[in-house]
């Protein structure tokens, strides 16, 4: 008597429900990050009113893991632009501390939407989805390569079934 998983499913089977959900997390991946880049190419390219800004708080999030914890860092940015003060909390953190409070910096506004704006040296948001992207090819890769030779060498084996063309 088979018992166990390999007496449930077949080792054909297994390697489909692989290479789906390799594909299926590759695209959500790949999707995710593509996204996030866009939104932040679409921010660079709409704030471009330049104007100082400090670093009036930089909050700590300690989230627990499975082993151990993670802390990320976000900053909050003070700025005025067109007589007006503004402040934005980042919903980009870091694992480490990119800013210090009381730090000046450029800071980019939207001219149409002040309350929007760009931070040249906030970079974490680019990393991110840049990551996103190259994980998600990753996973996309390993799922479309074994689909790609599975369909050639099923495509071989029916054409030396039926012969050549005549």
């Amino acid at each position: 008597m088979r018992t166990g998983f390999s007496a449930r499913i077949s080792a054909r089977k297994l390697k489909t429900v692989l290479i789906v959900a390799a594909l299926i997390v590759g695209a959500a991946f790949a999707a995710f990050g593509t996204v996030i880049l866009t939104d932040l190419s679409t921010l660079k390219r709409l704030c471009t009113a330049e104007t100082k800004g400090v670093v009036t708080e930089l909050r700590e999030e300690t989230k627990a893991l499975h082993r151990g914890s993670t802390t990320s860092y976000y900053p909050t940015f003070s700025y005025e632009y067109g007589g007006k003060q503004y402040t934005y909390s980042s919903r980009i953190g870091s694992s480490s501390p990119a800013f210090t409070e009381g730090e000046e910096l450029v800071i980019m506004v939207d001219p149409d939407s002040p309350e929007r704006i760009y931070v040249p040296k906030e970079d974490s948001g680019w990393t991110l989805g840049i990551v996103l992207c190259v994980i998600g090819a990753g996973f996309l890769a390993a799922g479309l390569i074994p689909t790609v030779i599975g369909i050639r060498s099923r495509r071989k084996a029916h054409a030396d079934e039926t012969g050549p063309d005549r």
